[in-house]
């Protein structure tokens, strides 16, 4: 019987493998046009998003993995999974990484590392609404072993915005891998967080802070 140490123990290594294959061949994303009939596309689109949802902790009906590319023309790009939650991402036209708060993985620009972030959707926010945002949220979380510093995360800045949405996150480098244990305990973590974060009605009051509940 398969149970959820089980689970555990094979989706970490599965999701740890993804990433790998991405360190290895990311920046094929840059060098050439590629479509989604490609090995890279299929890992960040399919099957990084397929493992990740097997992990017990992302086992809900509200959890929806979105993975991107990062070769969407004028768009983002940098390559990313957005761990959806459809109680705070969803909008008029259904399920949005630029609205709510959840956790992502992002690839940074050369593909050298990858980023464990709980951040929030950028959308159209400016830069000063973004740091308001976070800072509030900051202040009512507690997440220690993890990081908060924009410093680390330049490797993932673009127009987008991403690092100033991010509240907090654990990076993993290409040259020491990806530590199974190490990202699963950090991925269940940050959704233990969220959860908490949700539950709790705070993170609906920090988002719409002007709104009234």
């Amino acid at each position: 019987m398969e149970t959820s140490l089980t689970k555990r123990d094979n989706s970490s290594a599965n999701i740890c493998e993804c990433i790998n294959f991405v360190f290895e061949r990311g920046t094929e994303s840059k060098a050439y046009r590629w479509n989604k009939f490609s090995n890279l596309f299929n890992v960040i689109g399919k099957q990084l998003p397929s493992e990740l949802s097997k992990v017990p902790c992302l086992n809900r009906e509200y959890f929806h993995i979105k993975g991107v590319s990062g070769a969407s023309g004028s768009w983002s790009k940098l390559m990313y999974i957005a761990i959806l939650d459809s109680r705070l991402s969803r909008g008029f036209n259904g399920l949005t990484p630029t609205i709510g708060i959840y956790p992502a993985l992002i690839f940074s620009q050369n593909c050298d590392s990858v980023f464990l972030t709980y951040m929030i959707g950028v959308g159209m926010k400016k830069e000063k609404e973004l740091r308001r945002t976070v800072s509030l949220i900051r202040d009512r979380l507690e997440y220690d072993g993890f990081d908060d510093d924009y410093e680390t995360l330049k490797t993932i800045h673009d127009n987008h915005l991403y690092d100033l949405a991010t509240v907090f996150f654990k990076q993993f480098d290409k040259a020491s891998l990806v530590d199974p244990e190490r990202f699963m305990d950090a991925l269940e973590k940050t959704v233990q967080i969220h959860e908490e974060f949700v539950s709790s009605g705070s993170a609906v009051r920090c988002l719409y802070p002007d709104k009234q509940f």
